[in-house]
């Protein structure tokens, strides 16, 4: 297989020594597709910084709407005071728990007294 043969410009498509066109016509064209890429490549990274303020800026929208989501349903559905029956109501429940939970904890401390005291009676 020979090499590729290189061709020579046209006498109309002449180029310096770094392949730049050296006519007038060329020359213009070659300095405004330089100059075009150049705006492209700025407008593609403003793009792309506004893109990453738009995705900030939706993660925070995403996270307040998770936190306020049902408050906001309760509001639609009864306005004010909806959310705050609503808030009534998750506190109801967690005092439940709370009262719940301390007597289980009596209840647990008086099964532990009464087999530790029966195991210490055992010779």
């Amino acid at each position: 297989m020979s090499a590729p043969e290189m061709e020579e410009p046209a006498a109309d498509q002449a180029t310096g020594s770094l392949g730049e066109p050296t006519s007038g016509d060329q020359v213009d064209r070659y300095q405004n597709t330089a100059v075009a890429a150049f705006h492209q490549q700025a407008r593609l990274a403003e793009l792309e910084a506004r893109r990453d303020q738009l995705v900030a800026e939706n993660a925070g929208l995403k996270a307040r709407a998770k936190k306020l989501g049902d408050m906001f349903e309760e509001w639609r559905r009864g306005g004010f005071q909806e959310v705050i029956r609503g808030k009534d109501e998750v506190i109801r429940v967690l005092r439940t728990r709370v009262e719940r939970e301390i007597a289980d904890g009596a209840s647990w401390r008086r099964s532990a007294e009464f087999f530790r005291a029966i195991a210490e009676r055992r010779p």
